[in-house]
């Protein structure tokens, strides 16, 4: 049970994370591009748990 809640939690950060980098592409945020990469990191250490 507690595999799936981490699943759905990750789905969630990812989902956020896929969103974020198009904002940051449209915009061309580099400060926005720069926080995808931390939740990138964050979603890979879920990933690893």
């Amino acid at each position: 049970l507690q595999a799936v809640l981490n699943f759905h939690h990750m789905a969630d950060r990812v989902q956020a994370m896929v969103s974020k980098s198009l904002d940051a592409l449209i915009r061309m945020d580099i400060k926005l591009a720069q926080l995808v990469l931390t939740l990138d990191d964050e979603i890979d250490d879920l990933n690893r748990e």
